[in-house]
């Protein structure tokens, strides 16, 4: 399809569609063309639109003219049995059937594209035919009585309406100069020297020029609706090309954005306990068991992150499913966990930023539990409320004290910066009965980032 361009547009319209049901398109980056600039340089293509338009319904239009040269031809008969109009009426038909068989050519064989030597030898043909129709349609008063001054009148008013709804049925401009002239050539012809009216030529040629002014003002307003119509389907298009960039742009700024926030937690997790493990051993401040526990906690925290950033992972049930397959493995002798979770909708999803605090949240608390509380038994409750979703983590231990904890550094300092960075409250308080109960509450329904 031909592109719209403010220097090249002119020369690519020979390539445009030749449908206006196909808008033209600009180039991805160039500024949208002007309305007027798009309409002067779209001329060629409006006057073919034009044509095409007028020329589907070619049937229809030679049928109807038909009917009226037959139907004035009959009257006249009617009135006057001596008048050969009929045989007017066969001429007409004649040259309507050269004008139609001209025109079922052309659609058989589509020979045509805009501009092309063969449109124009056709258009050239279609045009002589049609004027030969024209100029056999201003004979009628030949073909009456020369005497008969009224039904010569009536007949150039009769064939006038022919002329008319030649004229609307085929609103193209160098076929209405071509047969609105040579009807009005042969009708004056006719009126003057058939039947010795001379001064019926000046009202023949002033009808006939408002014939022609109604037939161009209806070629120019059907022109400019195509016009109109092919600028807002050019828009229409700039629109949709401007989404789509727009669209791409977002999804290339949301990749990165999730590949820099992957490689920030990747750093700040897995990284810093992996070089602080390597360290600490370079030192010799740990043994070979305990920088394999460090090692495991690296691993640990680098499945983390795979997994928040999993695609099924955005599902909270599917997530905390995560967190338990997890906890099994590292599950210390002699302490139960029990999980309790409410029933959550599929609807309920995070993004993989979330899904990672959230993780890290819970990881946190529970290591806090195995590694300070000195708990037999831990309770890990997903319950829906009406406007919030509760995540707690309690224990059966020696107790916390929350404030004590945040000085100690304990993690709760991170946790509480991952929960505001999710639009959560989090909550830590003693336990009912011994412990501590870890409640982190979600606004419900989930907000997901895009």
């Amino acid at each position: 399809m031909g592109a719209v361009r403010s220097e090249t547009f002119p020369d690519e319209l020979a390539a445009a569609p030749r449908s206006a049901a196909e808008p033209l398109a600009a180039p991805v980056g160039d500024a949208v063309v002007p309305e007027a600039e798009f309409i002067r340089h779209a001329a060629p293509l409006i006057e073919h639109e034009l044509f095409r338009r007028r020329f589907t319904n070619w049937r229809l239009a030679l049928l109807g003219m038909a009917g009226i040269t037959w139907m004035i031809a009959a009257m006249y008969r009617y009135l006057n049995p001596a008048v050969p109009t009929l045989r007017w009426a066969l001429y007409e038909t004649l040259a309507f059937l050269v004008v139609g068989g001209m025109c079922l050519a052309y659609e058989r064989r589509r020979p045509a594209d805009l501009g092309s030597p063969a449109q124009r030898r056709w258009m050239l043909g279609w045009t002589l035919a049609s004027s030969i129709a024209s100029a056999n349609a201003g004979l009628l008063p030949w073909f009456l009585p020369a005497a008969d001054i009224d039904a010569q009148l009536s007949s150039a008013a009769l064939v006038s309406i022919l002329m008319m709804a030649f004229v609307v049925s085929r609103a193209n401009r160098m076929l209405i100069y071509c047969s609105v002239g040579a009807y009005a050539l042969t009708l004056s012809l006719a009126l003057a020297l058939h039947t010795r009216m001379p001064w019926a030529v000046p009202v023949c040629l002033v009808f006939t020029a408002m014939l022609l002014g109604m037939g161009l003002m209806l070629n120019v307003t059907l022109g400019k609706a195509i016009g109109d119509q092919m600028y807002a389907q050019y828009l229409h298009g700039e629109l949709r090309r401007s989404h789509t960039r727009q669209l791409a742009v977002q999804q290339r700024e949301a990749a990165l954005n999730e590949r820099q926030r992957m490689m920030s937690d990747l750093h700040d997790g897995f990284g810093a306990q992996l070089i602080g493990a390597l360290r600490q051993l370079e030192g010799g401040h740990i043994g070979i068991k305990e920088a394999v526990n460090a090692l495991r906690d690296c691993i640990e925290d680098l499945r983390l992150t795979v997994d928040a950033h999993e695609p099924a992972a955005r599902s909270l049930a599917t997530l905390l499913g995560m967190l338990r397959y997890r906890m099994q493995a590292r599950q210390a002798p002699g302490l139960k966990v029990h999980w309790a979770t409410d029933e959550l909708p599929e609807s309920a999803v995070l993004s993989a930023a979330h899904s990672l605090d959230l993780l890290r949240i819970l990881q946190q608390a529970v290591t806090n539990v195995l590694q300070h509380a000195e708990a037999r038994e831990i309770r890990i409750v997903v319950h829906r409320l009406p406007r919030q979703l509760e995540i707690a983590v309690e224990d059966d231990g020696k107790g916390l004290d929350p404030a004590v904890a945040a000085l100690k550094g304990r993690g709760i300092a991170n946790m509480q910066r991952r929960a505001a960075r999710m639009g959560a409250e989090l909550l830590l308080e003693p336990r009912e009965g011994g412990g501590t109960a870890l409640r982190l509450l979600l606004r419900w329904p989930l907000a997901v980032e895009p």
